[in-house]
This record gives C-alpha cells, structure tokens and sequence, in this order.
C-alpha cells in the first residue's frame, strides 16, 4: 500500500518478489534501530489525520515506521 500518492490518495501496488528478501532485511535492520532511536528522544513519525489522537502512541510504534528512515537524525524535531 502506497499512502498519499499522487493526489493525496492511497494506491495498492505489486512488490516483485526478487524484492521481497531484501525488503524484509531492511525492514529488520529498521526494528533493531528502533529501540535506539526512542532512547535518544526520537523514533516518532507524523501521523495523518486524526489518527494520533485515535492512537496516540502509534507515531513510535515500529510497524509506522519509515522502512527507509534518514541515516541522521540531526538538527529535526517531531513536533509534540
């Protein structure tokens, strides 16, 4: 599933499958990163709509996560 493609709409695509290991690798490495990223204070993603108040803890939960996140956090803060 694609979220807010072109036209803001959510579109369902196909994934090869000589891609699917390397996605479920990089999906793995962003689980292990996770956890560190809550200890520093960030590991918080954007949520649409009113969803971060119907799940208010959803921004840090691993499954909202980018599967291919920045490789610094820097100077940017999540607001909140």
């Amino acid at each position: 599933m694609v979220r807010d493609a072109k036209g803001n709409e959510d579109r369902v695509t196909f994934l090869p499958d000589a891609l699917r290991a390397d996605l479920e690798r990089q999906i793995g490495r962003v689980g292990v990163q996770h956890p560190a990223d809550l200890a520093a204070g960030h590991g918080r993603v954007w949520l649409p709509y009113a969803l971060a108040e119907k799940y208010p803890n959803a921004e840090r939960e691993l499954g909202w996560q980018y599967v291919f996140p920045a490789r610094s956090c820097g100077s940017v803060r999540v607001a909140g």
